[in-house]
């Protein structure tokens, strides 16, 4: 099946449905195929004009004609390109806008459900959230009073929402031993074991890098306590209900500007008294 008939199946008159993306891309890598095989054809008959001229008449009418059928095959293919090219950009378009339309439609769905959700709902929650606000502040309004005035033996009474803080770590020794650790002899800094050579007991030598090359530092194995701690870790303080604010479910109305007078000059009337 040619690639014309490919193409009619694909859009033309005979298309049951619209194609798809990769459907005309695979069409529009054929028809680019055909176009290319076209043109190296008719090139190859140009190349031969020369000796169907010196074969006769005869070779020379059917070369003629041979090239002119080329060339209509050529300038058709052409066109079916073009045609499959165009409807390519025509098609990735449409499925793009589909894909907006489809995106905007979910977004005014998810829209309306939450527009509903929150006129039903903002105001008992305000009222409930209100609520705690004040219960809250209550709480802490005694738990001031008595901290004032703390009886025998009592501590003092935190505010109400500090139970919703994380309180700190404090920092403590998980695990400690005695060790045998490497130590340069003069500084005293620590040093891997394995860069430790010429050991000979507990002492041995490393090697730093210095302007003339590798140079030996001392260095002497002492027994040391290994710790390992945990740090401190600060607390953190949830954001208090108390100090949120909370707005009315509609916007308060702005003071609409007073009425403005103008005189328009009617046209017909102007022009008549000129």
């Amino acid at each position: 099946m040619s690639i014309f008939d490919n193409i009619a199946r694909a859009f033309g008159p005979k298309a049951t449905k619209s194609p798809t993306v990769p459907a005309l891309e695979r069409l529009l890598r054929e028809s680019s195929e055909d176009l290319e095989a076209a043109r190296v054809a008719l090139e190859i008959l140009e190349a031969g004009r020369v000796h169907a001229v010196l074969e006769g008449e005869a070779a020379r009418i059917a070369l003629r004609a041979k090239v002119a059928a080329a060339r209509e095959d050529l300038a058709e293919l052409e066109i079916a390109r073009d045609a499959v090219a165009a409807r390519l950009e025509q098609t990735k378009l449409e499925e793009a806008e589909k894909a907006r339309r489809v995106a905007y439609e979910r977004a005014e769905a998810a829209q309306k459900s939450a527009v509903a959700d929150l006129l039903s709902r903002y105001e008992p929650t305000i009222a409930e959230l209100r609520k705690m606000q004040e219960a809250v502040a209550a709480a802490d309004r005694l738990a001031e009073a008595a901290n004032a005035d703390l009886p025998q033996g009592a501590a003092r009474l935190l505010e109400t929402e500090a139970v919703r803080d994380v309180q700190a770590v404090p920092e403590q020794i998980i695990h400690e031993e005695l060790v045998d650790a490497w130590f340069t002899t003069e500084s005293g800094n620590p040093v891997e074991a394995a860069q430790v050579t010429r050991r000979e007991g507990r002492r041995g030598v490393v090697y730093a890098e210095s302007a003339f090359g590798p140079r030996p530092v001392p260095c002497e194995l002492r027994r040391v306590r290994k710790v390992t701690r945990q740090p401190w870790c600060a607390p953190v303080y949830g954001a208090r209900i108390g100090d949120l604010e909370l707005p009315a479910l509609h916007a308060e109305p702005g003071t609409a500007p007073k009425p403005i007078q103008e005189l328009v000059p009617i046209t017909e009337v102007a022009e008549a008294a000129e």
